[in-house]
């Protein structure tokens, strides 16, 4: 019997590779805040010069990619999942700006990801979700994760002690499951 294979949507940023521009933004300034600090997207916590330096970092491609290094165990996962048969499709909130340079930073790092969809900063990723099929999902985001919750689709949240702006969503009864990183999801949590 032939396994099932499914399309498996991923996040970008603090789900395959590691957001650093809260460190390096608060470090320019000479304040002491960490990745871990922030509680939200938005940086709602932050000193408004910290909020501007962090949302240029974001525009930045030799910060976004040049320098992105992915999280620990993730390639690995990504080559097991293709290899398995499973089809990635990568959803990210990155502006036009970091569109080709995110696609050559994909290519070095997860050459076996092939279907890049980019959505705007305000915009939700449900509509790539529905247009690709995606059969399971995993990010980092909480919008992101009521999204593709709010779809019925089996979603997994990455939260670990880095992060704190999403831990008001980790009780969230239809959560699939909650993982450290990407590495740690397990087959019985693809084969659902």
């Amino acid at each position: 019997m032939r396994k099932k294979t499914k399309t498996i949507g991923v996040d970008l940023d603090s789900t395959l590779i590691k957001m650093t521009v809260f460190g390096k933004a608060a470090n320019e300034l000479g304040l002491t805040y960490t990745d871990k600090d922030a509680l939200d997207w938005n940086q709602s916590n932050m000193p408004d010069d910290m909020k501007r330096r962090i949302l240029e970092m974001f525009n930045d491609a030799t910060i976004m990619c040049d320098q992105a290094e992915p999280i620990e165990g993730t390639q690995a996962k990504i080559r097991e999942w293709t290899d398995a048969g499973h089809h990635i499709v990568l959803i990210t909130a990155r502006g036009p700006k970091l569109h080709q340079s995110t696609v050559e930073m994909l290519g070095r790092l997860y050459p076996e990801i092939k279907d890049i969809n980019f959505v705007d900063f305000s915009e939700s990723k449900i509509d790539t979700i529905i247009i690709k099929n995606v059969q399971l999902y995993l990010d980092d985001a909480p919008h992101g994760v009521i999204d593709a919750m709010s779809l019925h689709i089996p979603t997994i949240l990455i939260s670990n002690k880095f992060t704190k702006y999403n831990w008001k969503v980790r009780h969230h009864p239809k959560l699939h499951a909650i993982v450290k990183n990407l590495g740690d999801v397990t087959n019985d949590m693809i084969n659902i």
